[in-house]
C-alpha cells in the first residue's frame, strides 16, 4: 500500500499544476500519520533507546541540544557518549550537565562535509544551518568535516544519532562517499522535509544506505534506524 501511495505521489508531482498540489497534500498526510503512529508506539521510549550496548560502546549524539537523549543513553548503558552541539548556549548547558561525568564529552561544533564556519539560526531544538527561522537570531559557529573527526577519534561508532535540522542529508552523503558509513553500526536519524528535494534526497540516501545497512524500523520523516550488515564493517 505504501509503495502504491508513493508511486501516485511521484506521478502527481511530475504532472505539475493542480496534481502537484494534491501530491503535496498526500505527503503531508502520510507524515502526520507516521508521527501519530510514533506517538502511539511511544517511540521516544520504545525505539530510540532500544539497543544492545555494552559499557565499552561508543555513541555519537550529533545535534545534542540540551543533552537529554545523551543522558538517557548513558543512564541505560553506562557507555561513552560524544555529544556534538554548535549552539553556544546549548553547548554550555550540556557541559555543565555532564561536568562530573568523564564518559560524556561535549564538542562545541557541528559536523558537516568540510572544515568551515557557518551561520546558525538559533531556534532552540530547531536551530539549523540549512534554513533561517523567522525572527531568529543567528551566530557564526564552527563546522568540522565528519570524516576528519572520525579519523581523529579512531575506532568504530556503535550508535550514531543524527538530529541536525536538514544537515543530515549532506552529512550522510559524506559518510557514504568516503566509505566511513561502514564504521557506524547503528544509525538513528531524523530526516527533515523542509529542505529542497527532501523526498528525492532521502530516497537516494535510502538506496545508498541499503548497500551496507538494513532498515530496522521507520516512521517516515519522524525517526528511523539503520543497522550495519555484518559483512560491511570497514
Amino acid at each position: 500500500m505504501k509503495s502504491f501511495r508513493d508511486g501516485i505521489i511521484r506521478l502527481f508531482r511530475a504532472a505539475g499544476g493542480r496534481l502537484s498540489w494534491v501530491a503535496q497534500r498526500l505527503e503531508l498526510g502520510a507524515r502526520a500519520s507516521a508521527f501519530d503512529q510514533w506517538v502511539r508506539d511511544r517511540g521516544d521510549l520504545n525505539k530510540r533507546l532500544d539497543y544492545a550496548l555494552e559499557p565499552s560502546a561508543v555513541v555519537w549524539d550529533v545535534g545534542g541540544y540540551e543533552g537529554q537523549w545523551a543522558s538517557d543513553i548513558y543512564s541505560r548503558f553506562g557507555c561513552y557518549v560524544e555529544v556534538f552541539e554548535p549552539a553556544p548556549h546549548a553547548c554550555s548547558f550540556i557541559r555543565r550537565r555532564f561536568s562530573a561525568n568523564p564518559r560524556v564529552r561535549v564538542h562545541p561544533y557541528a559536523l558537516g562535509v568540510e572544515e568551515c564556519s557557518e551561520r546558525l539560526s538559533l531556534a532552540g531544538d530547531a536551530s539549523s544551518l540549512e534554513t533561517a527561522c523567522c525572527g531568529a537570531d543567528t551566530q557564526t559557529v564552527v563546522v568540522r568535516d565528519v570524516v576528519a573527526v572520525m579519523k581523529e577519534m579512531g575506532g568504530g561508532i556503535d550508535l550514531m544519532k543524527l538530529n541536525i535540522e536538514g544537515s543530515e542529508y549532506s552529512l550522510i552523503e559524506r559518510l557514504v562517499t568516503s566509505g566511513l558509513i561502514g564504521e557506524v553500526r547503528e544509525l538513528q536519524v531524523q530526516f527533515h522535509d523542509f529542505v529542497p528535494n527532501a523526498q528525492s534526497r532521502r530516497g537516494n540516501l535510502l538506496k545508498s544506505l541499503a548497500r551496507t545497512h538494513e532498515q530496522t524500523w521507520c516512521y517516515e520523516f519522524v525517526w528511523e534506524n539503520w543497522k550495519r550488515r555484518p559483512a560491511h564493517r570497514q
